[in-house]
């Protein structure tokens, strides 16, 4: 991927938000005022009991300070995301205010002991504020019920003229139409809106039509043109949903539109509450591995040290990172000489996955034949990674993620693959758990590409609890 395409995305990404802010930033300050107001108004009840007795706590400004926080833990629960008008819609979503609640009720207590003494003033506090939070969603709702999200369908089929019918009778879709996008469009119904141009011109179309969401609906076009289309809209936030093939068998979702149910494929944009406790994961989780395994680790570091005298640690510069270069740390599993010529870049490499594929393959071939005996064993057992936890507590790696690419690597990227680099690289990973050096290329990609778009704390969970298992079946350790 060129360093000019990728500026080039986040230029258009930069120009849609600046002109699509207005809209939103209006929005966002009436929801982020009404969530003020409601804490207020929640805490000025608390005087009817223990406040009443403390007049420095019930003024108005200690009030306000209270009340400017709980914004801030919202912000961090993810309240203010898009789109914020139907935050409230689903019970995954008010499970994330109840937690706000909890943490303000904590900031509460740290601060004036006894304001939470028995029981009852704290549980009606932790159920009002969520209560009130969720008011507050639905009157910015109503308030701002002109701001429907722009829209642009993929297809000029039946379905897609069905989708822009029931995009015009059901104002509760927040949808308006603006166009179409289809390379063999279809004859259109009168009064539709216009073909804007081909799947190709989709992600500028989305940026000169200040789009807010796309519905991909039933194309001629190449299913790896379409995906290449939504790819490149993914630095642009918008809603993109799609009706599935046999949406006549689904019924009304949830993500829907009247009868018509729709799959939510928006790339996922994590709460800065999810990213604290990745972070917090990965720092406890690194800790207590080494020093449980710390024994371990001084045979291993002793082994190789009196086995040939050489260094015990082989360090290699990778991307981390938003492009970001990292020596990583392994056990070093090869003969004194051999680490040099291992990180001896590929020259003249260009974007395809088999030619990328064969020069990686060819790296691991001249290497195969230096791997010490102890080196062997390290791989196959995934001992020689255990150092790659001082990476993760330096924040330069995390537990989970894809893995850190090599330069010639990242410059050999799609500019879809591209977005693996917006997340941290891991220890472990979808590549490590489902077959590691038996995954290609491509797919070894795809399985990146998934894992940022979609992440999410309890993906993080799954993965670590899966690579236990993986590394004693020792598939692909090689």
């Amino acid at each position: 991927m060129s360093a000019t395409t990728a500026e080039s995305r986040r230029t258009d990404a930069r120009t849609f938000g600046e002109k699509s802010a207005p809209p939103r930033q209006r929005q966002l300050a009436l929801l982020v005022g009404l969530d003020a107001l409601v804490t207020a108004a929640v805490l000025t009840l608390l005087p009817l009991n223990y406040l009443s007795r403390n007049s420095a706590f019930g003024s108005a400004l200690e009030i306000s300070l209270f009340a400017a926080l709980a914004t801030v833990l919202l912000a961090g629960v993810g309240a203010y995301g898009h789109p914020v008008v139907r935050f409230g819609e689903k019970v995954g979503k008010f499970i994330r205010l109840m937690f706000a609640s909890g943490l303000l009720l904590f900031a509460l207590d740290l601060t004036h002991p006894g304001a939470s003494d028995g029981f009852w003033l704290p549980a009606c506090a932790f159920v009002l504020l969520p209560l009130g939070w969720t008011a507050a969603r639905v009157a910015a709702s109503r308030l701002t019920a002109r701001s429907n999200d722009r829209t642009i369908i993929v297809g000029t089929s039946h379905v897609a003229n069905h989708v822009l019918a029931l995009a015009n009778r059901h104002a509760t879709g927040h949808i308006d139409v603006v166009g179409f996008v289809d390379d063999d469009p279809c004859r259109l119904p009168r009064n539709a809106p216009r073909v804007l141009g081909t799947l190709a011109d989709l992600p500028t179309l989305c940026v000169r039509h200040q789009v807010q969401r796309v519905i991909v609906t039933f194309t001629t076009a190449p299913d790896a043109a379409l995906l290449d289309a939504l790819r490149k809209c993914g630095d642009l936030h918008l809603r993109v949903q799609v009706v599935p093939r046999l949406f006549d068998l689904l019924g009304p979702q949830t993500a829907g539109l009247g009868n018509l149910g729709l799959v939510d494929i928006t790339r996922r944009r994590p709460a800065g509450v999810e990213l604290a406790a990745k972070r917090i994961l990965d720092v406890v989780l690194s800790t207590v591995t080494l020093t449980v395994l710390s024994p371990a680790i001084l045979v291993i570091s002793a082994c190789i040290k009196f086995g040939d005298g050489g260094p015990v640690l082989f360090r290699q510069e990778r991307i981390g990172r938003r492009g970001r270069p990292f020596m990583i740390c392994k056990f070093r599993s090869m003969s004194v000489d051999a680490p040099a010529e291992e990180a001896h870049p590929v020259h003249g490499l260009h974007s395809g996955a088999v030619e990328i594929q064969d020069a990686v393959r060819e790296l691991k071939h001249a290497a195969g034949g230096r791997v010490t005996r102890l080196g062997q064993f390290l791989r196959h057992t995934s001992l020689d990674e255990l150092p790659q936890l001082w990476n993760v507590l330096r924040g330069e790696m995390s537990l989970v993620g894809p893995r850190p690419l090599r330069d010639f690597e990242v410059a050999a990227l799609e500019p879809w693959q591209a977005s693996r680099q917006d997340v941290l690289p891991g220890v472990t990973g979808l590549w490590q758990v489902l077959g590691r050096s038996d995954v290609d290329w491509h797919e070894r990609q795809q399985l990146d590409f998934s894992y940022a778009h979609s992440w999410s704390l309890a993906t993080d969970l799954r993965i670590l609890a899966e690579t236990i298992p993986a590394v004693l079946r020792r598939r692909g350790a090689h």
